[in-house]
């Protein structure tokens, strides 16, 4: 199979919309403003900035199966949706602001990066991946990182 059959393309249907919202199938609702954590979430992406981090900061991973960058970028929206249960994951990265405002609108159909998912996943990461990635970090190694690294 090539990558061509692998993508989903997310597109606007508000038709599909307004009937999901009727028949309660949305699990998250957000504003389709685009405000100033949109603007400045687009700003560290156009920046590179989480690719800049990416290469500098204290992986607890020997084998890098998904891209610390995207791990950065994850945590981050989180931050700026003023989460902290990884629970919300799933519908944070699903923001229909995100997706079409920074013209990410295109997803692998298997999801996830290693593909050694069992499952179909309706996003490319599981919040309990994000979780241990994390907590699995040095604390000390990621306080030093941010003020040596992240500040130049």
């Amino acid at each position: 199979m090539n990558l061509v059959e692998q993508w989903i393309i997310y597109r606007e249907n508000k038709a599909k919309v307004l009937r999901d919202i009727r028949y309660g199938r949305m699990d998250y609702v957000d504003l389709s403003s685009w405000g100033f954590l949109d603007r400045f979430f687009a700003f560290l992406i156009a920046a590179k900035f989480f690719k800049l981090c990416a290469c500098s900061y204290p992986s607890p991973r020997v084998k890098v199966e998904i891209p610390p960058w995207f791990l950065l970028a994850v945590v981050i929206q989180m931050k700026l949706h003023s989460e902290n249960a990884y629970l919300k994951l799933k519908a944070i990265l699903r923001s229909g602001s995100i997706l079409s405002r920074l013209k990410f609108n295109i997803g692998l159909k298997d999801g996830g990066f290693n593909h050694k998912n069992r499952h179909e996943r309706e996003i490319p990461i599981d919040q309990d991946t994000v979780r241990k990635y994390f907590r699995d970090s040095d604390p000390d190694k990621v306080i030093c990182w941010f003020n040596s690294d992240v500040v130049k």
